[in-house]
């Protein structure tokens, strides 16, 4: 059976900001249905209860280290939202908000999704990221797990819901992230002085697409690009 692994930062009925979170709420279950092995990994922001504790175990991403809970919840069609449980990062009053660490949040999101894949030993055939926030899954699973037993060699697609927000962080998070510096250049990560966690989905992954074919058109033009 194929399977894919999606990561995505809000998903309803778990939390939701905009369309993103309408997606990813609808896209595991159509997944399912169409006979793919379909699990859905976000955060478990404040508030969120959802989800039967699977796994726990330690997830670092530099020199931050963090115990993290694994709630799983069932979705339509045998598809599965699991949670990842790390208060200190999620349980925030915003979702996103002007966080100095979103660089780290998010990091540690792609982190334990993959630690969790590899930990279960089942091979995706598939990794789906979504927007900026998950745009280094496909960075990582180039660099850092490019030779491992479970997730070497695992092609990505990165979807672009809303190409405004690109994920800029300062040029000192590279090792923090665990990322080499020559990641950090112009057909990689770089933008203007910056990390992009966007330009660095588009870059890496292997198939970037968008929500719609107008939006595909309007985002590679200079007005909306």
């Amino acid at each position: 059976m194929s399977s894919v692994l999606l990561i995505g930062s809000e998903a309803v009925p778990f939390a939701k900001t905009g369309g993103l979170a309408d997606v990813l709420g609808a896209l595991p279950s159509a997944l399912a249905r169409l006979g793919w092995d379909t699990t859905l990994v976000l955060p478990r922001y404040r508030g969120v209860e959802a989800g039967t504790l699977i796994d726990r175990f330690t997830i670092s991403v530099g020199a931050f280290s963090a115990d993290a809970g694994f709630f799983e919840a069932p979705l339509r069609n045998g598809a599965r939202a699991v949670l990842v449980d790390v208060p200190e990062l999620y349980d925030r009053d915003d979702i996103y908000g002007y966080y100095p660490d979103n660089a780290l949040r998010f990091a540690l999101l792609t982190r334990a999704a993959l630690e969790l894949t590899a930990r279960r030993g089942v091979r995706p055939s598939i990794v789906h990221a979504h927007d900026w926030q998950t745009g280094l899954a496909p960075v990582y699973l180039k660099t850092r797990y490019a030779g491992h037993p479970v997730l070497g060699g695992v092609p990505s697609v990165f979807t672009i819901h809303n190409v405004a927000y690109r994920g800029l962080f300062e040029a000192d998070w590279m090792p923090r992230l665990d990322l080499a510096w020559d990641l950090f250049s112009v057909d990689r990560l770089e933008f203007w002085g910056k990390i992009s966690f966007l330009k660095a989905g588009i870059n890496d992954a292997t198939l970037v697409t968008t929500v719609s074919k107008t939006s595909a058109a309007e985002i590679q033009t200079a007005e909306f690009g």
